[in-house]
Parts: structure tokens; sequence; C-alpha cells
């Protein structure tokens, strides 16, 4: 064999030693979950293959990692089942894993009840990031709240505020951050989305 074929064929072996071939078997996710997070990497060597990512040795994953708080898949369960209760007793929500930090806090002194956000990438993932930000965005509805910030370091601390919200009402936000990456060597893009759903009262009876 040619050196050329043998050098190929060596490089395409360290890149399974790497990563290890999806798995075909799709687990379905519960209907509604207080929060959840899901990291998928991307190596441009293997265009559409979709893995995950572990934070807490830094190697990657054979399919998009998940995490899943407080799930419930009764479609008729109450509005306040797989969802944060917002109290004056409890006003701060917070969740963190080798991946990344998400931080509510309701302040119930204010008018229309405003939500302060927060969300951080884990030292593991700023790790083998390698430019800033290609997307780094959240929704939240009812109520149209928006926050974009595309351009900063990943390791930059997201922050941002949604006011004029209502007691009883179910809200759900979403986040989208997406930044460039290099994995030994392998470069690609690591895209983390999470989801928060959300309920405000100022007493439960």
């Amino acid at each position: 064999m040619g050196k050329k074929f043998l050098g190929a064929l060596a490089s395409l072996t360290v890149l399974m030693a790497l990563v290890t071939a999806p798995s075909a078997v799709a687990v379905s996710a519960p209907e509604k979950c207080l929060f959840t997070e899901t990291v998928v990497i991307e190596l441009d060597a293997q265009p559409g293959v979709k893995r995950g990512f572990d934070g807490v040795v830094g190697t990657l994953q054979d399919r998009p990692s998940r995490k899943q708080v407080q799930c419930s898949s009764d479609p008729t369960a109450a509005t306040a089942f797989g969802s944060k209760t917002f109290l004056p007793s409890s006003p701060w929500y917070n969740y963190t894993d080798s991946n990344s930090q998400f931080t509510a806090q309701t302040t119930f002194t204010s008018a229309g009840y405003p939500t302060a956000f927060g969300f951080k990438l884990s030292g593991a993932l700023v790790a083998i990031s390698t430019g800033p930000m290609i997307t780094a965005n959240s929704y939240k509805g009812p109520g149209n709240c928006t926050y974009n910030k595309p351009g900063v370091d990943p390791s930059y601390f997201f922050h941002w505020s949604c006011p004029n919200q209502s007691l009883g009402t179910s809200y759900s936000a979403y986040g989208t951050w997406r930044f460039p990456i290099n994995v030994s060597g392998y470069t690609g893009t690591a895209t983390v989305q999470w989801n928060f759903n959300y309920v405000i009262y100022t007493r439960i009876t």
C-alpha cells in the first residue's frame, strides 16, 4: 500500500478511537420537564453525526448529552407539575452540571414579578472552544421576552431579565448557545440548548 493511503487510514483509526458510532435507538422524552439541557457536538470530519460531551472527563459521547429535571409524562397533570413554582419563600432556582450552570430568580417586591436569568458554560466546554459565540440567545413566552448576545467569549456570564409577568401563568424559556470547538485536533461546533418551565404564585392555597 502507498504511504498516502496508510496515512489516511491511520488518521481514520484515530478518529474512530476518539468517538464511537452513535446508537440508532431513540429515547422518547417526557412531555414536560422543569429543566432540560442538551449538548450536541458536531465534528467537521463527520458532518451530520451528532454526539455529546462529558464535561467531567472532557471527552465526547456517542450521542447528544441530555439532562432532565422533574419531568411529567402526564398531559393532564397540574400546571405546576413539571415546572418550577416561584414563591416568596422560594424565589430562586439553580441547576449546575459538568456542562453548564443555569440560574433564575423572581423578584416579588417589584411590579410585574420580573425573573432574572443567568447562564454560564462549564470550564470544560470553554476549554475546547476556539472562538466567540456564534449563537447566544434566549426566548421566553408568553410575553415575548428575548435575549441575544453573539460574538462574546464562551467564558462570558450571560444574564438578562424578563419583566411584566403575571401570577398563575405557565411560562417557558428556551436558550441556544453555539460556538466553535477543537477536540483532540478535530474541529467542529458545540450547541447547548436548554428549556426552563415555571409558574409564579404569591401563595398556594
